[in-house]
């Protein structure tokens, strides 16, 4: 008999890592996850860009996230840009990644185009209690 994946009882929290970066560097990541973390089940991005003119679907840059300080190599992801009106919920990758809490996420974030940008990354988590 198969093991069923058992849900994780808890609360949504979305967890927010900033990122700017300067045209084609690459800048890396190093972000404590809070303690009350204990699943990721998702990852969405939103890129903004100060000046250039981009079409939905445009490649931005490319992010890599290890999680569990370097335990778990979850994610490698090419980020698009995306217009003003789109929906979180839409956008969402989903992971299934148990977290250590106050654990680190490493990884870096590699500019494509010839403009500054900021992005967010935003990891979709159930946290124990607010």
């Amino acid at each position: 008999m198969e093991d069923a994946k058992v849900p994780v009882p808890g609360f949504e929290k979305w967890v927010i890592i900033p990122i700017e970066a300067d045209p084609r560097t690459t800048v890396k990541i190093d972000f404590r996850v809070p303690g009350n973390v204990r699943h990721c089940t998702g990852v969405a991005f939103s890129v903004y860009v100060a000046n250039g003119a981009f079409n939905p679907g445009d490649y931005m840059g490319e992010i890599s996230l290890s999680f569990n300080n370097r335990k778990s190599h979850a994610l490698n992801y090419v980020t698009e840009f995306k217009t003003a009106g789109f929906r979180m919920d839409f956008m969402v990758t989903k992971l299934e990644e148990p977290m250590e809490g106050g654990s680190r996420i490493f990884g870096y974030y590699r500019s494509l185009i010839d403009s500054p940008q900021k992005l967010n990354v935003y990891l979709q988590c159930i946290i124990d209690s607010y």
